[in-house]
């Protein structure tokens, strides 16, 4: 939990769980039972035997289990939920295999076409993603930029120039709520297991706004 608690959103969204007064002014309290009853028919066991938490590890095109639950749960879940919202919106996640293919090629650009001899590494590089959904794209240049750090073997400073990057460089926009706040757990998720100081205003910069 405390792992969890670190990250801003989080600690403020269990601060406004726990205190009664906040779950009557925002009527939460029969939404949570709800949640409750329904998380204690899961089956914990193989629920979490086929849910994968966001890394830095690299994966190969074929690795089936490379990509996070988290980062494509949303749109079975919406396409059962409000088919039509679906379609309306236009939620089609691309699959892991081309976001990976679409990433390095875009990264190979910068280095041959562009000069950016350390790809998105390059402090030059600005990313901005207008749809970035559940951040499959955003991760993916996160995972870049760390093996380039790696590469020319500066581990110790792989926290910090991540979280520069991400503070920074690394834009992403979403119209739907729930996806947004996936997206920035996703980021945050990275971030903190790094040990990269997340308090103040730094941190991933992905916004949520309604039309």
């Amino acid at each position: 939990m405390d792992r969890y608690l670190k990250i801003p959103f989080l600690g403020k969204l269990f601060y406004e769980f726990k205190h009664p007064d906040r779950l009557a002014e925002l009527r939460l309290a029969p939404h949570l039972d709800r949640a409750t009853a329904t998380l204690g028919r899961v089956d914990r066991g193989a629920f979490f035997s086929r849910f994968a938490y966001p890394t830095l590890r690299e994966a190969a095109d074929d690795d089936p289990g490379a990509a996070s639950a988290l980062t494509y749960f949303y749109e079975p879940f919406l396409e059962a939920f409000d088919p039509e919202l679906r379609k309306e919106l236009g939620v089609w996640y691309t699959p892991p295999e081309i976001v990976r293919y679409q990433v390095r090629k875009v990264e190979r650009l910068l280095k041959d076409k562009l000069g950016c001899r350390a790809g998105f590494a390059d402090e030059r590089v600005v990313v901005l993603d207008p749809c970035c959904g559940t951040g499959a794209y955003l991760l993916e240049v996160i995972r870049r930029i760390a093996a380039a750090i790696r590469a020319r073997g500066d581990e110790a400073m792989l926290a910090a120039e991540l979280l520069e990057a991400v503070s920074t460089r690394i834009i992403g926009f979403e119209i739907l709520t729930a996806p947004f706040v996936i997206a920035q757990f996703q980021l945050y998720l990275i971030l903190s297991d790094l040990g990269a100081a997340l308090a103040g205003s730094r941190g991933p910069r992905c916004s949520s706004r309604m039309p």
